[in-house]
């Protein structure tokens, strides 16, 4: 796996051990950069579940004016550093070594917002509420909250999950590579009052 292009390109990435960890393949990443184009240049970028970084790494190289990582998982995150490390985009890069869900609530306390946030979970794993991370970060108020008006939120998941129905975010489009999709989600502004 490597950076595409920008300032680190060519640049080689590690890729944790852990079998729960699952690169974006390199024909998604291109093809995601590509539909964001000029948003990604000076863009705020939260990546969750990280993993190696490979799409806020992406990001920085491309411009982006900085990355906040989010991997729960502690060899991932000690390659998602080395990764910073060795394509010397660390200065504008954050790593938070804790839970997702944990961290969206923080940002969001804190006023935190982003450009950009994508999302890679576990295609199989259980979100707080016994629930799959597709409907749960779709219906995170958190989330919602620190993507900036004009943001995309882009989630990986599996092609057999379907986008599920959203008070908060609407589906813009979506990329298919084999077992993977990536789905790009625009904020919606109205909102619908929650449901009791």
């Amino acid at each position: 796996m490597r950076v595409i292009t920008g300032t680190a390109r060519g640049h080689p990435l590690k890729v944790p051990k852990s079998a729960a960890t699952r690169p974006t393949p390199a024909r998604a990443k291109e093809a995601i950069f590509s539909s964001l184009a000029a948003r990604v240049e000076n863009a705020r970028v939260l990546e969750l579940f990280a993993g190696s970084g490979a799409l806020g790494i992406e990001a920085l190289s491309r411009g982006a004016a900085s990355a906040l990582f989010v991997e729960s998982n502690r060899d991932a995150a000690r390659t998602l550093r080395e990764n910073l490390r060795t394509t010397r985009l660390e200065a504008n890069a954050e790593i938070f070594e804790s839970r997702v869900e944990d961290e969206l609530g923080r940002l969001a306390r804190q006023g935190r917002s982003f450009d950009l946030i994508f999302a890679d979970p576990p295609y199989a794993g259980e979100a707080p509420g016994k629930m799959g991370w597709m409907p749960y970060l779709l219906g995170s108020d958190a989330l919602h909250s620190i993507l900036v008006e004009t943001g995309r939120l882009l989630v990986e998941h599996s092609k057999k999950e379907k986008a599920s129905e959203s008070r908060l975010f609407e589906p813009q489009k979506e990329f298919r590579f084999g077992d993977t999709a990536i789905t790009v989600f625009l904020r919606r502004s109205a909102l619908p009052p929650a449901a009791s």
